[in-house]
C-alpha cells in the first residue's frame, strides 16, 4: 500500500511541471506574437496635444499640471463632460437723448405754431473752430430732423418751439421719448449771428421799405419793422409815460457792483412794447453801440438814432443777443 501511494504522488507532480510548462511556453508564444505592438513606445506628446490645454471644469482630485489632461482625454472614467451652450447676449440698449447731447442757443419766437417760429441748436459733440469765427449748430423750425454724429441711428426732430424753451422729440414706438431744453448760457458772437441771419438784399430792403406795415412784425431777416401805426404811438408818448409803461432798473453785475445795464421788469401786453420783442427779465446793454446805464442814457440814444436801423443788445437768460429794429 505505501508502494502505491509513493507512484500517485510522482505522477501528480509530473502532471503539475508538465501544465507548469505547458503555461509558461504559451506566454512565450503569445509574447513573441504581440511583441511589435508591446515593444511600441507611448506618443505622449501626441496625447497631449489632442487633450489641449486651458483649465479643466471639473479636475476633480487631479492637480492642475498639464501631463493630467492626457488623463481626461483617455477618459479613464468613463464620465460624460458637461455641455453648457454659449449665453445669447442681450440685445444692446435703446440709445436715448439727454440734456448734455444739445445745446439751445437761441429761441425766436413769435406766436404759437407760427412758422417763424425758430431755434438755433447746436449738437454737443460739434465743437467750434477757434480759427475760425464759426459757431455750429444750425437754425431748425418745428419738424425738422437734427443731426446728431454721435447718434446717428437715433432719430432726433424738433417737435414744438415756445417762448424760452423747445420741445425735442426721439425715438420711436416704445423707445420714443420727448426732452425739454431752456436756453444755453451761450453768448453767440455778433459777426456769427449776423452771417448765420444772412444779409438783407438791397431791392427786397427797396420794396419792404414802399410797403411799410401798420404793426411791429419780425421779417425773414431776423429784424424788427417797426410799423407806422406803433412809430405813432411811441411818438406821442413822454418820457415819462415811456417809462411807466415799461419800467426798467439798474442791473448791477455781481462781481464790480458797477451798472452794466437796465432791467426790465414789465411788458404791456399785446402792446407795441410787447411787438417789439422785448420781455420782462431782459436786461438792456446797449442801444447803437452806446451802454444803457440810466434811463436818460436809454432815451438819448434812441433819439439820437440817425439810421433808419437800431440796433439793441440784450441779455435774456444768460445769452447776450442783438435786437435789430428798422424805422418807416
Amino acid at each position: 500500500m505505501p508502494l502505491v501511494n509513493e507512484k500517485f504522488l510522482r505522477l501528480l507532480l509530473v502532471l503539475v511541471g508538465v501544465a507548469a510548462l505547458g503555461a509558461f511556453g504559451w506566454r512565450i508564444y503569445d509574447y513573441w506574437r504581440e511583441k511589435d505592438n508591446l515593444l511600441q513606445p507611448v506618443n505622449i506628446s501626441k496625447l497631449q496635444e489632442k487633450a489641449g490645454g486651458g483649465p479643466r471644469q471639473d479636475p476633480g482630485h487631479l492637480l492642475p499640471y498639464p501631463e493630467f489632461a492626457v488623463i481626461e482625454t483617455l477618459n479613464v472614467t468613463g464620465k460624460e463632460p458637461e455641455r453648457k451652450d454659449d449665453p445669447i447676449p442681450p440685445p444692446p440698449p435703446a440709445a436715448k437723448l439727454s440734456e448734455r447731447d444739445l445745446l439751445v442757443l437761441m429761441i425766436q419766437y413769435v406766436a404759437d405754431g407760427h412758422p417763424d417760429n425758430v431755434a438755433y441748436i447746436q449738437p454737443s459733440d460739434e465743437k467750434p473752430d477757434e480759427s475760425k469765427d464759426d459757431t455750429p449748430g444750425d437754425f431748425f423750425r418745428a419738424g425738422d430732423r437734427i443731426p446728431i454724429q454721435s447718434k446717428k441711428a437715433l432719430d432726433v426732430r424738433l417737435t414744438r418751439v415756445e417762448a424760452e424753451k423747445v420741445v425735442i422729440g426721439y425715438g420711436e414706438g416704445e423707445n420714443a421719448g420727448e426732452l425739454t431744453l431752456g436756453i444755453s448760457t451761450y453768448a453767440i458772437p455778433e459777426s456769427t449771428l449776423a452771417s448765420l441771419v444772412g444779409t438783407r438784399n438791397p431791392d427786397a430792403a427797396a420794396s419792404e421799405a414802399r410797403s411799410v406795415p401798420a404793426e411791429t412784425r419780425l421779417n425773414e431777416a431776423g429784424e424788427f419793422e417797426v410799423g407806422s401805426g406803433d412809430a405813432a404811438y411811441f411818438e406821442k408818448l413822454s418820457q415819462e409815460e415811456v417809462i411807466a409803461a415799461v419800467p426798467v432798473k439798474p442791473d448791477r453785475d455781481r462781481l464790480s457792483n458797477e451798472v452794466r445795464g437796465l432791467r426790465i421788469q414789465s411788458v404791456p401786453e399785446n402792446s407795441p412794447f410787447s411787438r417789439l420783442g422785448l420781455r420782462a427779465d431782459d436786461v438792456v446793454l446797449e442801444v447803437n453801440g452806446t451802454p444803457a446805464l440810466s434811463r436818460d442814457d436809454l432815451l438819448q440814444a434812441l433819439r439820437a438814432a440817425s439810421t433808419k436801423t437800431i440796433e439793441v443788445k440784450v441779455e435774456r437768460l444768460g445769452a447776450v443777443r442783438s435786437l435789430r429794429y428798422r424805422l418807416p
